[in-house]
């Protein structure tokens, strides 16, 4: 966990009458305040401020009143709140994707310019990502089709599999055709059959114990042959605890 630090004061990087606010991701506990010349200080909704674990309350822009520009950390994509006066606000992104919620951002770095009078510029300049980021969606035979994502083969990709079934092998047949899959869900388009597995009872044969196992696993009834496989394999250790 990191150190608390209080937002700082700095100066522009050029000569002009302005100042830029660095609000770090957690905030204060206790009081803090600074004295910048010319400048009355913040405001009290800044001056103090409680720490929250795991995220602060809505702030207000016009708590910000004062100063040119403030840089908001935390949020990973670009966006701007609403001004407070004169006061820009600006969360600049995470230059990289970091999960599949953020597959369709725009990465970019945001370049502030400062004029007269606290004046403020902003513009974004893009970030070009080292892999492509894709969440793809089908059946099986789909997700597998020559034919077809042929434009994802290179990306980091999360596989959403709609067959009815879990398809037998799924991830190692997904991951030979997408080389940098890093996720694979199943989620069947009619829903599934059990949200939750059967509770087992003391009466229950073996063979239905693992039909209810297979069913709740697969979406699906157990096939004949696995039925038969688990049947021999039920009676080969009876044999073998009976010897």
């Amino acid at each position: 966990m990191s150190r608390w630090r209080p937002p700082t004061m700095r100066s522009c990087p050029r000569r002009c009458a302005g100042y830029v606010l660095i609000w770090p991701d957690t905030l204060a506990r206790d009081r803090w305040s600074w004295r910048t010349p010319g400048w009355q200080g913040p405001t009290p909704a800044i001056r103090s401020a409680t720490s929250r674990w795991g995220g602060l309350g809505t702030i207000a822009p016009a708590a910000f009143e004062g100063v040119d520009y403030v840089a908001l950390g935390h949020l990973h994509g670009p966006q701007e709140p609403r001004p407070a006066g004169s006061t820009r606000l600006r969360y600049s992104g995470s230059p990289l994707r970091y999960s599949f919620s953020e597959a369709t951002h725009e990465k970019s770095v945001t370049i502030v310019e400062f004029g007269s009078a606290g004046a403020v510029d902003l513009r974004a300049v893009p970030i070009s990502q080292p892999r492509g980021m894709a969440v793809l969606s089908g059946l099986i035979d789909e997700l597998l089709d020559p034919a077809l994502h042929a434009d994802h083969l290179a990306d980091w990709v999360s596989a959403v599999v709609t067959d009815d079934r879990r398809p037998t092998q799924m991830w190692p047949r997904l991951q030979e055709r997408f080389p940098h899959l890093l996720q694979v869900r199943h989620e069947p388009t009619s829903g599934f059959v059990n949200d939750r597995p059967a509770m087992v009872r003391s009466e229950q044969k073996p063979l239905e114990v693992a039909g209810d196992f297979v069913e709740y696993v697969t979406n699906g009834q157990i096939a004949a042959a696995e039925s038969a496989a688990f049947e021999q394999a039920v009676q080969t250790l009876r044999g073998r605890e009976q010897a």
